[in-house]
């Protein structure tokens, strides 16, 4: 049977109820409420909607019914980019933690991974909290972003390894577009802003966002640029150029402030 959901729910075989039978599919996009998570299309011909979300943002499902035998765990249908979490709650965003499913980046393609719940019984509200918690230190997630091929080798992050960002893209600004609908501001703190191709330059991409949402780019003044130099990765030029970055932040905080606001 062809699965029409994004996040796909499955926790067991049989049983009928009242309410959402918890051991049946239970479409993602059928959500009886949400906060700050979106539906769209799965751009997948055996799929129809999916739903997506930031962190923080979380949708439910009321009268889940897990029967009196209880479930002890649940299979997501999932698309993820990088190594993201998902809170299982009862009755409440802040309720009794079901489980927390680690999910694994498919590389945007969708899989169905499972994840151990807590022995769960009766009828609840499930609510299913988005989190962009990946398991990397923040000293781990700065080695991977000056990993630049070439100059450092690939920073080895839970087994996985990541280079620079920038590789792609100068500040990947597109990510923002996958989410449409769910941002009216969108401030740009970007280094450098120029591209291999023209269509993943920082300006290409701000332009390409859809919804048409303030934005502002903040980059390096002719001040800046002089401190920083010709070479990006000098450390002699850490000092000087941290010092023009705090002088432009006075100069344009205004204009950050005018969108932010």
């Amino acid at each position: 049977m062809p699965r029409q959901a994004g996040s796909l729910l499955v926790v067991g075989l049989k049983r009928p109820l009242i309410g959402r039978n918890a051991f049946v599919e239970i479409e993602g996009e059928d959500y009886d409420g949400q906060s700050g998570a979106t539906k769209e299309s799965s751009n997948d011909t055996t799929l129809g909607q999916s739903i997506a979300g930031t962190s923080g943002s979380y949708v439910y499902f009321e009268n889940v019914d897990f029967s009196d035998a209880s479930a002890s765990a649940v299979q997501l249908r999932v698309a993820a980019q990088s190594d993201t979490s998902l809170e299982l709650r009862g009755n409440s965003q802040t309720g009794p933690l079901l489980g927390t499913c680690a999910v694994t980046a498919t590389d945007g393609a969708w899989a169905t991974q499972t994840c151990p719940l807590a022995q769960t019984t009766g009828v609840h509200a499930l609510y299913v909290t988005f989190d962009n918690d990946s398991g990397a230190s923040l000293v781990d997630a700065v080695a991977a972003s000056c990993a630049v091929p070439g100059v450092w080798p690939p920073s080895d992050v839970n087994g996985r390894l990541f280079v620079d960002g920038g590789v792609r893209s100068p500040a990947n600004v597109d990510v923002v577009g996958r989410q449409a609908g769910s941002y009216d501001r969108v401030v740009v703190v970007a280094p450098l802003t120029v591209s291999f191709r023209r269509d993943t330059s920082v300006r290409a991409q701000l332009a390409g966002l859809p919804g048409n949402p303030r934005t502002i780019l903040v980059s390096p003044d002719e001040q800046a640029k002089q401190a920083i130099g010709n070479n990006v990765l000098d450390p002699a030029r850490r000092a000087d150029s941290a010092r023009a970055g705090r002088t432009q932040a006075g100069d344009v905080a205004a204009q950050v402030e005018a969108v932010w606001n």
